[in-house]
């Protein structure tokens, strides 16, 4: 388990167990159903302080390989789905925060600080597919595709905070650009690319 690559099944353990919880586990069934199709970039957006965090906790904690979470949605809505099994802790996840990434920058591209981090927790479990001066994320999965057949599950959260939290980002036709050059739309489009 890492902090990006397969983060596990801590979060959603501490979100069931509290106080209170309200199943949303009916997200998954959703989201199974665009698996292996042409409609696998999901996109949930929901208003401030609506769960969206902990949404991404539950999807972490159900398709991650790395955890055996079969325990934790026992009870729950998707244990009743026919597609609960099929997909339970088969694939690895790249969990991104994206405010985390805009504060541990500091005076760094996010872009650049994104790839480095993601891509040094890769190396420790996949660096044998890739060579080890690659910096672009995107081509590091493109090559551990190639070589293993493995899909990577990709949970965005604050993705919006670049754009509300500095100066520096810029908005052109829709694509948020880093430092008036980089542009981390590039660097997803880059990677969706790399998934089909």
């Amino acid at each position: 388990m890492g902090i990006y690559l397969n983060p596990g099944n801590d979060g959603f353990g501490e979100a069931i167990h509290s106080k209170i919880y309200v199943d949303k586990t009916g997200l998954i069934a959703c989201t199974n159903e665009f698996i292996g199709t042409e409609q696998k970039f999901v996109c949930v957006s929901r208003p401030r302080r609506f769960g969206k965090s902990m949404a991404l906790k539950m999807l972490a904690a159900y398709y991650s390989c790395c955890c055996d979470s079969e325990e934790l949605f026992r009870g729950l809505e998707i244990e009743r789905e026919k597609t609960f099994q099929a997909h339970l802790n088969k694939y690895d996840v790249i969990y991104l925060n994206m405010q985390q990434f805009l504060i541990r920058a500091r005076n760094r591209s996010v872009t650049e600080y994104l790839e480095e981090a993601v891509i040094s927790e890769i190396r420790e479990v996949y660096g044998a597919y890739f060579p080890k001066k690659e910096t672009i994320l995107a081509t590091v999965l493109e090559r551990i595709y190639v070589k293993t057949k493995k899909k990577f599950i990709f949970l965005v959260d604050e993705w919006d905070c670049v754009r509300i939290l500095t100066d520096f980002v810029t908005a052109w036709h829709g694509c948020l650009a880093v430092d008036g050059s980089e542009s981390l739309r590039a660097v997803f489009g880059m990677i969706c690319e790399t998934l089909r």
